[in-house]
């Protein structure tokens, strides 16, 4: 029963592996961590450690895609916002949060975000909780609403619509279409 749970686990490794190439981390890098897992996976030896590691795969695999793109040349203060937002990409919380995580003023950090960033931190956030969504979609059976809720977007249709925005398909289609193989 254990090995159903590793072997879907062993996909779900490489689905992620993938994904992260196309989202522009190195082949190498993306297979030195499919590698890793797999040996992780494979030494496991109840449920309750396959999913914490589920977890941290699918964080490690998202830090590092954000942190392949990166810009050197962005400030020490928005990339803690950054690093924030990803820490805390299922939990809610608000500008002024993460300004004082930062500790500057809610203004000047989204002047400052956006002249670094070229876009809103809202947007940054939102963009950053659609790329976790997706892993959702793929990762698990939870629902479109149990995933709008847990990503705090406040309703199902808003989530169905910033989705089709950023993916060009709805959550069920992009699902459907990883299902079928049609997307990477």
């Amino acid at each position: 029963v254990i090995r159903d749970g590793k072997n879907t686990l062993i996909v779900l490794n490489a689905l992620c592996s993938r994904a992260a190439i196309a989202g522009g981390l190195h082949v190498k890098a993306a297979k030195r961590l499919e590698r890793r897992f797999i040996g992780e996976i494979e030494g496991c030896k109840t449920f309750t450690e396959l999913v914490n590691l589920n977890q941290e795969m699918l964080d490690e695999y998202i830090i590092k895609v954000q942190e392949r793109n990166m810009n050197p040349h962005i400030s020490r203060e928005i990339r803690e916002a950054c690093e924030y937002i990803k820490a805390n990409i299922r939990n809610e919380f608000s500008i002024e949060d993460l300004a004082k995580e930062v500790g500057y003023a809610p203004y000047y950090l989204t002047k400052k975000f956006s002249k670094e960033m070229n876009m809103k931190v809202s947007d940054y956030i939102r963009n950053a909780r659609i790329e976790y969504a997706k892993i959702m979609l793929i990762s698990t059976r939870k629902g479109i609403q149990e995933i709008s809720d847990e990503l705090h977007f406040g309703t199902r249709n808003y989530f169905s619509k910033v989705f089709r925005e950023i993916e060009g398909v709805s959550p069920n289609e992009y699902r459907e279409q990883i299902e079928r193989g049609e997307k990477k």
